[in-house]
């Protein structure tokens, strides 16, 4: 291919990927007239037809198109081989229709698939013009590869969209004139102020020699807490014991009133009846004696604070004797 023709073709390429958002790799939908003219020139039809359309292309054929190459029998046996390598486009017709029907039908009327047709029928062709955004290849009267130039639907609507562009560019103006003043305030809002510096960290003193600010460490919270918890548990030792001593002294009041009864009783005893004191003391004895004994035990096996309480008393009611 010659090199201003190349520069066109892939001028056009351009055009159609900038307005209608073809991309690489090409979809080229290949038709059965176009694939028996190949069959004619005997050249390599998908270098081809990548070095037409100026990049990648991905060559794909209809159901109803490889059924209308069965038809024409074993003479075009290795057009069919070669139709049978493409992709096959899957048209939906479940009984096979004409090619050029099949091949409208699968275009639609905006080409949303982004189909190149690749085509020799001159009627079919005409009524693709039609639709905006097709490119269209086929084999001109010298037997060379050539691409159509756009047609009055596609440069219409190219236009259309050129137009909607300049509509809309006034408000991306605006939109980056904002964005532009935001970038603005934000950088003079971040501009570094000028004016005395701070001091360097490594200058200054470190915590340890920096005198108390007041305030106390956690360390130093926790130990006061701790010194707190003890001395309120002292102070409810303190009080439980005065409690305790309180009802040991309530406990020992009656004893001795008891006690100072029964000395008061000898006593009248002894005024009244000096001849019975003998006997009555011997039999006090005696049971003094078992109730020392008695008590002697229980403070062994006690060993408790009540023990000996109760042999302070024991000694104190025997000195009265």
């Amino acid at each position: 291919m010659r090199q201003k023709r190349a520069k066109a073709y892939k001028r056009l390429m351009n055009l159609y990927s900038q307005n209608f958002g073809f991309r690489s790799p090409f979809q080229v939908l290949v038709g059965q007239d176009f694939l028996l003219e190949q069959a004619n020139k005997q050249i390599d039809l998908a270098k081809m037809l990548s070095t037409c359309v100026q990049g990648e292309c991905k060559p794909m054929i209809t159901q109803c198109s490889v059924e209308a190459l069965y038809k024409l029998g074993k003479d075009y046996q290795g057009v069919t081989n070669l139709a049978k390598t493409f992709e096959r486009r899957r048209c939906n017709h479940r009984e096979p229709i004409e090619e050029h029907l099949c091949i409208k039908d699968v275009v639609g009327e905006t080409n949303k698939h982004r189909y190149i047709l690749a085509v020799q029928h001159p009627r079919l062709r005409s009524q693709l013009r039609m639709i905006p955004g097709v490119p269209i290849a086929h084999f001109n009267d010298r037997g060379v590869l050539v691409m159509e130039l756009p047609s009055d639907a596609t440069m219409k609507q190219k236009d259309m969209l050129k137009e909607q562009l300049e509509h809309q560019a006034p408000l991306l103006d605006n939109i980056i004139g904002a964005t532009e003043s935001i970038e603005a305030v934000s950088t003079t809002m971040h501009k570094r102020r000028q004016g005395p510096k701070a001091p360097n960290p490594l200058s200054l003193r470190r915590k340890k020699d920096l005198p108390p600010t007041g305030r106390l460490s956690k360390k130093e919270l926790a130990a006061q807490e701790a010194a707190k918890a003890q001395k309120d548990r002292g102070k409810k030792r303190v009080r439980e014991e005065e409690d305790n001593e309180l009802e040991e002294e309530a406990d020992e009041l009656p004893k001795r009133a008891a006690m100072a009864d029964v000395s008061a009783e000898q006593e009248e005893v002894l005024s009244t009846h000096p001849e019975q004191a003998v006997e009555p003391l011997n039999k006090t004895g005696g049971e003094n004696d078992g109730a020392q004994k008695k008590r002697k035990r229980k403070r062994r096996k006690k060993g408790t604070e009540e023990g000996e309480e109760e042999a302070a008393a024991d000694a104190a009611s025997d000195n009265n004797d």
